[in-house]
């Protein structure tokens, strides 16, 4: 006697959606772009380094030293990755307003600063206000942020800090 297999077969008229319905939720999503809070980000480009489509890119200019993160609203394919790989939590994806036809953005614009010893370029200015904030508030008062990592040893030395 053979035994009978009970072949479980999905309820395809449930689990299935239309091409109709799968174009229209795929373009909804393409109608979303990055909000950014401005007060929390730090421009510390991790959701531009994190796009895998390369929808956000840092763009930097030495010419007057800005620092700008960049959106290419035909690029996102709005997978969130950007949401979730922000340390500060102040990105978010929403609809654009109906407004907003440009193809790029401008989500993020800061001054660049300079090493006060040697001149090249370092963050954006709202991170080493961030990073100020954040050591004053634990206590640690004496960290140069205004040097490039070669000047600051330079500093360390003749100040025989590092010997």
């Amino acid at each position: 006697m053979k035994a009978k297999l009970n072949i479980h077969k999905p309820q395809e008229a449930e689990e299935k959606i239309s091409r109709r319905e799968m174009l229209t939720a795929l373009w909804a999503r393409r109608k979303l772009i990055p909000a950014i809070d401005k007060e929390k980000c730090t421009g510390c480009g991790l959701c531009a380094l994190n796009c895998p489509e390369k929808a956000l890119t840092v763009e930097l200019s030495e010419e007057d030293d800005s620092y700008r993160i960049v959106f290419a609203r035909g690029l996102c394919t709005a997978c969130g990755l950007c949401e979730t790989s922000c340390p500060e939590k102040c990105l978010t994806l929403m609809k654009a307003p109906e407004e907003t036809k440009e193809e790029r953005l401008i989500v993020f614009e800061d001054e660049m600063t300079r090493c006060s010893d040697c001149g090249v370029l370092l963050f954006p200015e709202t991170m080493v206000r961030h990073l100020k904030e954040r050591t004053v508030a634990a206590g640690e008062l004496d960290i140069p942020f205004d040097l490039c990592p070669e000047c600051r040893i330079k500093s360390q030395i003749s100040r025989g800090v590092i010997g």
